[in-house]
């Protein structure tokens, strides 16, 4: 499985460019993200400790969990 990681142009999520920026792979999935992304999904990530959860058991999960996200 070829990755392309380093030599896409676009953003996974928003398919904004990434050409000259800095991209991260998501949190909860292996999307490759740009800054605004980025941004994005550590508001996620700020909300859901708020609410008391544990995100570290959310790490790489494979979706994006809502702020109305509940634990089981």
């Amino acid at each position: 499985m070829k990755n392309n990681f380093f030599t896409q142009t676009k953003c996974d999520r928003c398919l904004g460019s990434l050409i000259g920026k800095p991209r991260q792979m998501s949190w909860f999935t292996k999307e490759c993200l740009c800054p605004r992304c980025i941004k994005e999904e550590q508001r996620i990530k700020q909300k859901l400790e708020k609410q008391g959860i544990e995100i570290s058991k959310l790490e790489g999960c494979g979706y994006i969990p809502s702020s109305n996200y509940e634990s089981i």
